[in-house]
């Protein structure tokens, strides 16, 4: 599997989507320990993706001044 980045620009969030999208299927066919385990996982890559962008907001207000 190869993972492509573009320029300083993480799609976390389209990741964590994907990963929801996922736990929801994996919810209907009827395998809730896999369906919680994989909404763990789009939590915490939610929650990375959302402190990343508090940071560069913080950087860009401190460049600002």
């Amino acid at each position: 599997m190869h993972i492509q980045y573009e320029d300083n620009k993480d799609n976390l969030d389209d990741v964590a989507e994907r990963i929801g999208e996922l736990a929801s299927v994996v919810r209907e066919e009827g395998d809730p320990v896999l369906a919680h385990l994989l909404d763990n996982v789009y939590a915490a890559i939610y929650y990375v993706a959302a402190k990343r962008i508090s940071k560069n907001h913080q950087n860009m207000r401190h460049r600002l001044s």
